[in-house]
């Protein structure tokens, strides 16, 4: 008799519709969609924010090596590998491949520069590259290579 009941009270509940189901599935995909758009515009921001703070560790690895060990530090861009580069003579102390999204403004003096040994750097001026539709300035002023990295719009 038992067994008759529990046949009886699992007939007797009602589930969800499949239109009820449809309805609460659609919005949890709206909710998703809406959240990870923000997420992708907050994943380019954090990725600009660290090429730039990697670019300028590496160049105060620069400067800071030529005044260690009293040697000239070059820095280089190479437009054909989208790439650029610290290095000692012939040793390269680094070197990094820039994503497709990142590049230099093409003909610029700044393009390539030494650190001196007494921790100057043999030109100042202004080197500019662009991060999607953004565009920085490396502003390396007169006396101890000395810079700074602006927005410029």
């Amino acid at each position: 008799m038992r067994g008759v009941n529990c046949k009886k009270n699992f007939q007797a509940q009602k589930g969800f519709t499949l239109i009820e189901m449809l309805l609460v599935l659609s919005i949890f995909m709206l909710i998703i969609s809406v959240l990870s758009a923000g997420f992708f515009s907050l994943n380019e921001s954090m990725e600009e924010k660290h090429y730039i703070k990697m670019l300028e560790r590496d160049l105060l690895l620069g400067h800071t090596y030529a005044i260690t060990n009293n040697q000239f530090v070059m820095f280089l861009y190479r437009f054909e590998e989208n790439a650029y580069l610290l290095s000692v003579g012939q040793r390269v102390l680094i070197k990094r491949q820039l994503p497709e999204h990142i590049s230099f403004l093409p003909g610029q003096e700044m393009n390539y520069f030494y650190f001196l040994p007494n921790g100057n750097i043999n030109k100042f001026g202004t080197l500019t590259f662009y991060i999607r539709d953004h565009t920085y300035q490396v502003i390396f002023s007169i006396g101890k290579g000395r810079f700074r990295i602006v927005h410029a719009g």
